[in-house]
């Protein structure tokens, strides 16, 4: 009986502790598609503005892969409602595919506060990028944490904010994609102890049992 109340208190602490430090969420493209209308290439940076409906973060930024991505490298980056850049990378045809898109990890997640008119921008430079006309791609999904707006784009090889948009394209272009997550969770440093303090409870406990 001894042994069990033991396994039993230890199995709740752990529990316990647990909790307290929050469970970690995965990283998940912002959005996603099966299948898209055609795709079109160009000197153009091509991108799509969002709004964001609650604090995420931001863990990675992806290029569009159709044929190869060029040897060079893609630059993507993010542009607050200031028209500020937010994050930036570069995609390379050796980093991981996901879906459609290559992602690279950001060396420092960002985390985006809610708000309008977020841009996010990547140099297609000669490859392909896929664009849709008045219908979502087949197999569209955006995460619930943000809402998908619209196309952007700007013309040249080099990242500039984009600041245009096709009239007639609804969805599009992509193009950059990023991987998202819930912020982290700070626990208060009462709840930081706790785990602690049951710990050094069940230790008594455990001496008294024995004495």
């Amino acid at each position: 009986m001894a042994v069990t109340r033991r396994v039993s208190l230890f199995t709740l602490l752990a529990v316990l502790g647990a909790m307290c430090v929050g469970a970690a969420s995965a990283d998940t493209p912002a959005l996603n598609f099966s299948n898209y209308s055609t795709v079109q290439s160009g000197s153009f940076v091509v991108g799509w503005e969002f709004d964001v409906l609650s604090p995420v973060t931001v863990t990675g930024l992806g290029m569009f892969e159709y044929s190869g991505l060029s040897q060079q490298g893609h630059d993507v980056a993010i542009f607050d409602p200031s028209m500020n850049l937010v994050a930036s990378t570069k995609v390379f045809s050796s980093d991981p595919l996901s879906g459609l898109f290559r992602f690279q990890a950001l060396t420092t997640p960002v985390t985006l506060m809610p708000g309008s008119g977020y841009r996010i921008a990547g140099v297609a430079l000669s490859e392909y990028y896929a664009y849709g006309v008045s219908t979502p791609p087949t197999g569209w999904t955006v995460d619930p944490r943000i809402s998908y707006v619209g196309d952007r784009y700007a013309v040249g090889d080099t990242m500039a904010y984009p600041t245009l948009e096709y009239p007639t394209i609804a969805y599009g272009l992509f193009g950059p994609n990023m991987t998202l997550r819930d912020p982290d969770v700070v626990p208060e440093p009462a709840l930081l102890q706790l785990p602690a303090l049951l710990g050094l409870s069940g230790i008594a406990w455990w001496r008294r049992r024995r004495t």
